[in-house]
C-alpha cells in the first residue's frame, strides 16, 4: 500500500508539473500573439488542474483564457473568467493577481461602453497596486484612470492622476511614460481653459 501511495504521489506531482508547463507555454504563446495555440495549451493545463484544484494556477489559467477570450470579443466568457480570478486571489490573497483581475474587469466595462463601472475598476486596481508598490503597473494605472477622468469631463481628477504619472515617470526615468503623463497634463489644462499651463506641459512632451 505504501508503494501504491508512492506511485499516486508522484503521478499527481508529474500532472503538476505538466499542468504548470503547459500554463506556462501558453503564456509565452499568447505573448507571440500565437492565440490559438495559446489557448490550446492553457485549455490542456485546465483539464489537468480540474483534478489537481491548484487555485494559484486556477487563477493564472483564467488571466490567460479569459484575456483570450477578450481578444476573441468573447466578453462574457472574459468576465466570468476574470470574475473567478478576483474571487480566488482574494480569498488567498494574491493581491498582485487581484489588481489585475480588476484592470481586466475594467477593459471588459470599456468594451461594452459602461466608463463609470470601468472607471471604478481601475480605481481599485491602483489601489492595491499602490499598496504592494508595483510602480510599472501604478504608472500604466494613472494614465487609464486619468484617461476616463478627462472622459468625463473631470479635468482636475485627470490632473492628478497625470501629474502621478509623471512623478513616477521621472523617478524611473521612463521617457515615453514622461510624455505621455506631459500629454495628459496638457489635455487635462485644456479642458479646464488654462491655455498658459496646456502650452507650457506641451512643450515639455516635445
Amino acid at each position: 500500500h505504501a508503494s501504491d501511495s508512492l506511485k499516486v504521489g508522484e503521478s499527481l506531482h508529474n500532472q503538476h508539473l505538466s499542468a504548470w508547463a503547459k500554463h506556462d507555454l501558453g503564456a509565452a504563446l499568447y505573448r507571440f500573439d500565437r492565440i490559438d495555440d495559446a489557448y490550446q495549451y492553457l485549455t490542456q493545463a485546465e483539464s489537468i488542474n480540474d483534478t489537481l484544484h491548484d487555485r494559484a494556477l486556477t487563477t493564472n489559467i483564467n488571466l490567460g483564457l479569459g484575456a483570450i477570450a477578450w481578444k476573441r470579443q468573447s466578453l462574457a466568457e472574459a468576465r466570468q473568467r476574470f470574475e473567478l480570478c478576483r474571487k480566488i486571489s482574494r480569498e488567498t490573497g494574491d493581491r498582485y493577481r487581484e489588481a489585475y483581475a480588476l484592470g481586466n474587469l475594467g477593459l471588459i466595462c470599456g468594451e461594452v461602453g459602461d466608463t463609470p463601472r470601468q472607471l471604478a475598476y481601475y480605481q481599485q486596481a491602483l489601489a492595491i497596486h499602490t499598496e504592494i508598490g508595483d510602480v510599472d503597473a501604478m504608472c500604466y494605472a494613472y494614465n487609464n484612470v486619468g484617461y476616463l477622468c478627462q472622459m468625463q469631463d473631470d479635468y482636475d481628477g485627470a490632473l492628478v492622476n497625470y501629474e502621478q504619472l509623471r512623478r513616477l515617470s521621472d523617478m524611473t526615468g521612463n521617457q515615453p511614460l514622461r510624455c505621455l503623463a506631459l500629454v495628459g497634463l496638457a489635455d487635462a489644462y485644456l479642458g479646464l481653459q488654462n491655455a498658459s499651463a496646456a502650452l507650457e506641459q506641451a512643450q515639455l512632451a516635445r
